[in-house]
């Protein structure tokens, strides 16, 4: 009966294995989708600025194409491709923070998710434009009553300018009026060394780069 005992040893001791890195995971996913959440607003607050002073949203009217732009640092930028199907364009990370720069007369942080490679949702953020309508998009790993569930652990909200294209889209305005939203907002960052450390390294990565 000893090597009975042994089996179920091993497996006793592999499920309790996978059950606390399950649980370790859940915990570092509730942080980084508290600083995701706090970067969200943060990009919401910019584009909002940046309508107020300009009328418009950075690259709109430029181009026929869809206009994309990954808000990926160098650890992330290889997990934006190949990109979608069809025919478009990408504008640069430094172009993005550049132009939102030159519209709102001042220099801007930049935030990008904590997460340096993706598991199941990607792991950057996206602004994209098609003809007078803008999107931005952060992918989260919490399901939200203000997210849209596209598979499991991954809850995407996106922001826009015109909602009535699709139920799952919102402007600024309504996200802050949702209950869910603002309690959510309340918790504050639920602040993890390691994130904020990268928060720093990757504040000003389209002008200096890394900073060690």
């Amino acid at each position: 009966m000893q090597p009975v005992r042994s089996i179920a040893a091993l497996v006793a001791l592999c499920l309790g294995a996978c059950i606390a890195k399950g649980a370790a995971e859940e915990e570092y996913q509730a942080s980084a989708d508290s600083y995701r959440l706090a970067h969200l607003v943060h990009y919401a607050e910019l584009l909002s600025d940046y309508h107020e002073k300009t009328a418009t949203y950075p690259f709109m009217g430029d181009s026929d194409l869809p206009t994309y732009v990954h808000l990926a640092n160098d650890e992330q930028v290889a997990f934006t491709k190949p990109g979608p199907p069809y025919e478009h364009r990408v504008i640069e990370v430094a172009d993005f923070f550049d132009e939102l720069e030159r519209g709102l007369g001042r220099e801007v942080d930049e935030y990008y998710d904590p997460q340096y490679r993706p598991t199941g949702r990607p792991n950057f953020y996206v602004y994209m434009v098609v003809e007078e309508q803008y999107f931005f998009a952060v992918h989260f790993h919490r399901e939200f009553g203000f997210a849209s569930p596209v598979a499991p652990n991954y809850n995407k909200v996106e922001l826009t300018n015109r909602p009535e294209v699709a139920p799952h889209l919102r402007t600024w305005e309504q996200l802050q009026s949702e209950p869910e939203f603002i309690a959510a907002v309340a918790e504050g960052v639920d602040r993890n060394p390691s994130m904020d450390g990268r928060e720093r390294r990757y504040i000003d990565f389209s002008d200096r780069g890394p900073l060690d």
